[in-house]
Parts: C-alpha cells; sequence; structure tokens
C-alpha cells in the first residue's frame, strides 16, 4: 500500500479533532490491504484524493489510498521512511500476539510386543518360578502280555526375577500452574510411552547385563537362521526356513508374527518371492501367511562377521 501525502488546510477546532480521533490507522491498513476502506476511513481516503487533485497531483491512482494530512497532524504522525515488519522485534515485532497451538509430539517407536501376543503376568511382587515339562510320555509296540516302557518324567524350572526400570522429569510448581493440569497430563503419557518402549526393547533384546533383562535375542538355547557367514540379503527361502525352524521344534503354534526393522520391510516389500514370479514377500497380508511387524527396538547394529554393525534382525 502507498500512502500520498499533500499539505492541506489544517482547521484547529475542537469538534473537528473529535472527528479526526475516530480515524483508526489498523483498520485503514487492513481495508487498504484488501483493496477496499470502509467507514470513516474511506471518507479520509476521499478528503486525501481531493487534496491531491488542488494540488499540482492531478492524476490520482485508484489503485493508491491516501491519508489527509488533517488526520496525520492530528495523530501527531511522523513522516520516516523506515519499514515496519513483524519480523524484527523493535520494527513491530513486540505488537505480534503469538497464539499455542496443539503440542507437537515426539516419534517413538512402536510398542509392539503385546500385540504379538506376550504373555503379561500382573500384580507381582516377588520373583515368579515357572516349572516347566522337558520330556513327553515314551511310547512303544509291544508283543502280547509283553512288559510296557517306563517314562520318567523330568522337570526344571524357569525363573523371573524382578528388575528395576525408572526414569524422573523435573516440572516447575509454576511450570504446571501457567500450562494448566494439560502438562501433567501430557508428561504422564509421555512417560507410559516411555516405559512401553523401554519394555519392547528389553524384551526384543535385552542384554541381561547391567540390570537388563534377558531378550529374546539374547536367550540362549533359542533356534536362529543365519542367512551366510558374513549375513545375508534376506529372501523368500530365509522367511520360509525361519518358520521351518519352529516348526521343527513342534512350537508352531499359538500367536505366531514376524518381527524385523523397518529397513528389512522396506527391502522385502520391494522383493519378489521369485525372480520373475508376481508377489512380494512382504504385502498387505503380511509375510508367509503370518502377521509381520517392524519397530525400531530391533536391531539394525548387529555383527556377523564381516557384517560389523550393520546388521538387522528378523
Amino acid at each position: 500500500v502507498k500512502t500520498v501525502v499533500i499539505p492541506g488546510v489544517f482547521q484547529n477546532n475542537e469538534t473537528e479533532k473529535r472527528e479526526i480521533n475516530q480515524f483508526s490507522m489498523l483498520k485503514f491498513f487492513n481495508g487498504a490491504s484488501r483493496g477496499k476502506l470502509e467507514g470513516f476511513e474511506a471518507e479520509m481516503h476521499q478528503e486525501a484524493v481531493n487534496e491531491m487533485r488542488n494540488s499540482e497531483v492531478k492524476n490520482v491512482d485508484p489503485n493508491k489510498f491516501g491519508i489527509p494530512e488533517i488526520v496525520l497532524r492530528n495523530i501527531g504522525a511522523r513522516f520516516e521512511k523506515r519499514a515496519h515488519t513483524a519480523g524484527t522485534d523493535s520494527e513491530g515485532g513486540y505488537m505480534v500476539a503469538t497464539e499455542k497451538g496443539d503440542l507437537i509430539q515426539p516419534f517413538i517407536p512402536d510398542a509392539i510386543i503385546s500385540r504379538l501376543g506376550a504373555t503379561v503376568l500382573s500384580d507381582l511382587k516377588g520373583d515368579l518360578s515357572l516349572p516347566r515339562d522337558t520330556n513327553m510320555f515314551s511310547m512303544a509296540w509291544e508283543v502280547e502280555n509283553g512288559d510296557n516302557n517306563n517314562t520318567d518324567k523330568t522337570f526344571d524350572e524357569v525363573t523371573l526375577t524382578p528388575h528395576r526400570m525408572a526414569g524422573y522429569a523435573d516440572l516447575s510448581r509454576r511450570l504446571l500452574i501457567q500450562t494448566s493440569s494439560a502438562l501433567e497430563q501430557y508428561a504422564q503419557q509421555q512417560f507410559i510411552a516411555a516405559v512401553n518402549s523401554t519394555l519392547d526393547a528389553a524384551a526384543i533384546n535385552g542384554s541381561g547385563l547391567s540390570n537388563q533383562p534377558t531378550g529374546i535375542l539374547a536367550t540362549s538355547g533359542i533356534g536362529s537362521v543365519v542367512g551366510g557367514t558374513n549375513g545375508a540379503v534376506p529372501d523368500w527361502a530365509d522367511i520360509v526356513n525361519l518358520e521351518t525352524a519352529v516348526n521343527i521344534d513342534n512350537a508352531l503354534v499359538g500367536n505366531l508374527a514376524y518381527i524385523t526393522t523397518p529397513g528389512i520391510k522396506g527391502l522385502l516389500k520391494q522383493t519378489l518371492k521369485s525372480s520373475g514370479v508376481g508377489g512380494y514377500i512382504w504385502d498387505n497380508e503380511g509375510m508367509n501367511g503370518y502377521d509381520a511387524y517392524t519397530s525400531t527396538n530391533v536391531p539394525s547394529t548387529l555383527t556377523k562377521g564381516t557384517s560389523s554393525g550393520n546388521a538387522h534382525a528378523i
């Protein structure tokens, strides 16, 4: 918006001052930015046009808006070539109000262990012993009236011990007062999210050392499928072999699923089951007829031979 001011006649009387005091710079500039003035500001623009026509400026640009000298004098305006911007505090930025929208939450790993079918035992206090039957009855085909084979059942136990997870954050009383109860509720939600993510990380890859629980990958005695001496780019055979390894141990029961890293998922969604044959290893239904999940809590920095610090787990 360009304003052109031409000197005019200023009559200093109280009635005129009261009328001029109705003029609003804010309304003027808002209206000028939209290309249309209304009310008293439109009247004063017309007064400025008349001032220009009575001066040496004969051709008045209809796309420009003016403020008459009588208004500028009455409100004590100062003629100065200066840009006032919201981006600079000293040039008007201090006048710009700041509104708070919804809080942007951090991205966190998806908590998936419970969705994979993990058994959750609540209200525990001390150690928990889970007795385990380690063998099945042995039967044999015998001759008529022959002695039957005897089977001695054997048992052991799996012992679960408590592990302590802890964390805290300082929230000042003034901060809680000034942000109402919203911040407190948000902090509680973030603590719950942190607990779930930490539990997932421990269940998947807990080392069993430094007060950590022992996760699946660090559990001794469970089966594994080795892609190669130095790791391997997974293919359809690897995915099926994972199922086969579980099946060999007669454990292909219950809620079964695959879990891996986002990087492996991205790879398998672009990898055909067989060269020249339609159908990708990871499709909308999961993998190999089972559900499939990803989490950044699944390690992608494992070492296998020369694949040092960049191998992923499935």
